[in-house]
């Protein structure tokens, strides 16, 4: 999922994706969604810098096969 695609995003409360498909989530690409609360994600091999920044409201993550984190 490529940077910014779903940034200020207010009215997305959660993520699910059990696809073996998604490969990475890249910089910023969730930020500032400020009604996030759950993300699943089963494959993301990468989740980039800042992807959920501000995500006030964001208090459930489960990362699955997860390779790398970006600092």
């Amino acid at each position: 999922i490529g940077s910014c695609s779903f940034g200020h995003n207010f009215g997305l409360t959660q993520i699910i994706s059990e696809s073996t498909e998604l490969k990475s989530l890249d910089k910023s690409c969730f930020g500032k969604c400020k009604s996030l609360e759950s993300v699943y994600l089963h494959s993301a091999r990468k989740i980039g810098w800042e992807c959920f920044d501000n995500c006030i409201n964001l208090k459930i993550v489960i990362l699955k096969n997860t390779d790398y984190l970006s600092d």
